[in-house]
């Protein structure tokens, strides 16, 4: 595996410890194994906060895992710590199996159904990567597993959040040069940097930052356009900006290490409770782990919920971005809350400019169930609005078309009386089951790219910049 540009964690080579800066945390250091990676995050957070995993500690999680040994016919490929949370890998005669443990404190550690405990770590099953092991398999190694930590008296030192200072190596705040002359002064014309349009009243500076995220979108490099973007969209609110972060979001949660990522995403949002932008990433983050990596029906709904936990107090602070009320709608409508659902996508329609088309596509969600013809409509406006932003320079992904084109006609033809609508509880059509996403050796998988394709945000990334 190359050492990743996008905060991931890098491979761990035997005698050498590699920094990770732009994850914003400490090194990751080597394991035993050249096989094992281990990182650990650090964040500062209220002192009631649930304590987190001091750095110096990878060794002993190796040992704690079962590194170079075999458990329940498995054997440990890798793990990663994501402060709070360690995530462990396995081969198995069967497939691909992951644990997720967390501190048997935390109440969090029991948002998906748990499978084990011991040594004060609760374990639950998270998707795997590549095909999964038989449910028996990784049933079997959880309590392989259990019974090893509950024996072993090596335990993990724990730490309290409060107590740990921010990384030395965290990125600056970016800011706007003063002497920056304003988006829109009067100039009219297209939104590139220096004119009016979408941009209006906002400096210079921070249209030329939107701008050369570009091709860190279309490479699907989420942390860094975090690390962009996201000191800006603390200070200017702007819609364009939020959707950037909602695009890298979307492929943080989809890439080959999504689960580590999301829970990197959500302990920052849990240490800075008042960070709106922290909320509104993390929010949208998890809901799209449900959407892309949810292994079950059950494990999808944990995380829309989870998801609107953080996106429903943004309700009166971000109320001016139709993307916040696009991801209550879509989360509100796939845990059953049609109403509030319906409520939603209507702020969402009202609120956008008339570049973004995927109000449209989510729109259709909300209803395909029980007004198809009406759905029908919303995706021809999408298709007829993606017609329009892509001739004026946006992008979409052909993947996402080719679906949605078979969404419409599946739709048409459920109007037509022709085929059954789908019942409420059936969210199949625009939120399969998926197949775990493959690792690509620290890259952006082909299976991870096609399910953002797929996902309505990462249309977002040009169509949004509504080129004039």
């Amino acid at each position: 595996m190359r050492p990743s540009t996008t905060g991931r964690a890098p491979a761990a080579q035997k005698g050498k410890v590699r920094a990770d800066a732009s994850a914003g945390g400490p090194a990751c250091a080597a394991s035993a194994l050249a096989s094992v990676w281990l990182c650990t995050l650090m964040v500062a957070a209220p002192a009631d906060a649930v304590p987190v995993i001091p750095a110096g500690q990878e060794a002993r999680v190796g040992r704690l895992l079962g590194e170079g040994e075999v458990l329940a016919g498995c054997t440990l490929e890798r793990a990663e710590i994501a402060a709070e949370a360690i995530f462990g890998h396995w081969r198995c005669p069967g497939g691909a199996a992951s644990l997720r443990a967390r501190n048997g404190k935390d109440p969090s550690a029991a948002d998906r159904v748990a499978c084990g405990h011991g040594g004060g770590l609760e374990l639950a099953a998270v998707p795997s990567t590549g095909a999964a092991a038989p449910e028996t398999e990784v049933k079997a190694l959880c309590a392989a597993l259990s019974a090893r930590l509950q024996a072993d008296p090596d335990r993990l030192r724990w730490q309290d959040v409060a107590q740990v200072a921010p990384p030395a190596d965290a990125p600056p705040k970016v800011e706007a040069p003063a002497e920056a002359t304003a988006v829109g002064a009067g100039a009219g014309g297209g939104n590139r940097p220096g004119a009016g349009g979408d941009f209006e009243g906002l400096p210079k500076a921070v249209a030329e930052a939107y701008y050369a995220t570009d091709g860190l979108m279309r490479e699907s490099r989420g942390v860094e356009i975090l690390d962009r973007l996201g000191p800006m969209a603390r200070e200017h609110r702007h819609p364009l900006l939020l959707g950037r972060l909602v695009v890298a979001a979307a492929a943080i949660a989809g890439s080959h290490d999504g689960d580590v990522q999301v829970e990197r995403l959500l302990v920052a949002a849990k240490a800075h409770p008042d960070d709106d932008i922290a909320q509104f990433v993390a929010g949208v983050a998890v809901h799209y782990r449900g959407h892309v990596r949810g292994g079950t029906r059950e494990a999808k709904s944990a995380d829309y919920a989870l998801a609107l936990t953080l996106l429903e107090p943004l309700r009166d602070r971000l109320k001016q971005s139709p993307r916040l009320w696009i991801y209550l709608a879509v989360s509100y409508h796939r845990t059953g809350r049609a109403k509030e659902a319906e409520d939603a996508i209507a702020r969402a329609v009202e609120g956008d400019s008339g570049t973004d088309a995927d109000v449209f596509y989510c729109r259709a969600e909300v209803y395909h169930q029980r007004e198809p013809a009406r759905a029908v409509k919303d995706i021809d406006r999408y298709i007829e609005m993606m017609r329009q932003n892509k001739a004026r320079g946006a992008w979409s992904a052909p993947e996402k078309e080719r679906k949605v084109l078979a969404m419409r006609d599946k739709m048409a033809r459920v109007a037509a009386g022709a085929e059954a609508a789908p019942a409420a509880d059936d969210h199949g059509l625009f939120d399969p089951i998926r197949v775990a996403i493959r690792d690509h050796g620290g890259g952006f998988g082909m299976d991870a790219a096609f399910l953002l394709a797929f996902g309505f945000a990462i249309a977002l990334g040009a169509v949004a910049v509504g080129r004039r």
